[in-house]
């Protein structure tokens, strides 16, 4: 288990109890401005929203993890779509990733709903939860 993978899965622990401890200061926050990441091609469209809080450390922490996950994820589709033997007539692949943010006077929790539709009956669907303190570092097990 790479720490990425360690970190998605502390923050998730860390969303569902902020979400169900409402006693410890969290609200549910959608007033941040956000930032659009897009791209697309003749074989995709892909897109994930990122928030701005206006603090310079916490932004550029957001704002690293949004562009490399968005590079990830559109490199694996600019793979696939290499790879594959697409009908020119099938629809499109599609990626996407809208937040939701949790804060309180310390921390703040983005939860990403994220899509994807590489054909078949259905898109997949997950969620990820990025968790950072005020100067922008990545909170982990010892935190």
């Amino acid at each position: 288990m790479n720490g990425t993978t360690r970190v998605f899965l502390l923050s998730a622990v860390f969303f569902t109890l902020s979400v169900f401890a409402p006693a410890d200061g969290f609200s549910k926050e959608n007033a941040y401005p956000l930032v659009k990441l897009a791209d697309t091609t003749d074989c995709y469209e892909a897109s994930l929203e990122y928030p701005v809080f206006g603090q310079p450390a916490l932004d550029q922490s957001v704002r690293g993890w949004a562009e490399a996950f968005f590079a990830q994820e559109t490199g694996e589709l600019r793979k696939f779509c290499a790879e594959a033997e697409r009908n020119p007539d099938s629809p499109k692949w599609e990626f996407g990733a809208s937040p939701q943010v949790f804060s309180s006077n310390k921390t703040v929790s983005i939860e990403f709903s994220v899509y994807t539709y590489t054909g078949g009956a259905h898109p997949n669907h997950e969620t990820l939860t990025l968790i950072l303190n005020e100067e922008g570092k990545t909170l982990g097990y010892a935190d």
